[in-house]
């Protein structure tokens, strides 16, 4: 947008979503995942201190991976019912820098 000057003129209706998902639901997602994790490194630390043997099996890179990425499904899976609750209607107004426009 503030790249080709489009910010000066009004958005197109299909941005709004788009807009709508960046600003509401995207940092709600990374937030669930970021607690998540730091649970999940804070049981990886409770294996290494007080269980060291099962923590040699448990905390190896795939399982860690894997973890990661359930985290993350997980949390997107959390708001999946948040991005069918609003509803955008296209309205038609006279562009602000081209003129005889609409946007």
């Amino acid at each position: 947008m503030f790249w080709f000057d489009a910010y000066r003129d009004w958005l197109p209706h299909s941005w709004c979503f788009v807009y709508f998902c960046l600003t509401e639901y995207l940092p709600t997602v990374f937030h669930t995942a970021s607690v998540w994790l730091t649970v999940g490194l804070a049981a990886q630390r409770f294996n290494y201190v007080c269980i060291p043997a099962s923590a040699r099996r448990l905390c190896r890179t795939v399982s860690v991976v894997r973890l990661v990425v359930v985290i993350f499904v997980v949390a997107t899976c959390s708001q999946l019912c948040r991005f069918a609750e609003s509803t955008f209607s296209p309205v038609v107004i006279d562009s602000r820098t081209r003129p005889n426009q609409v946007s």
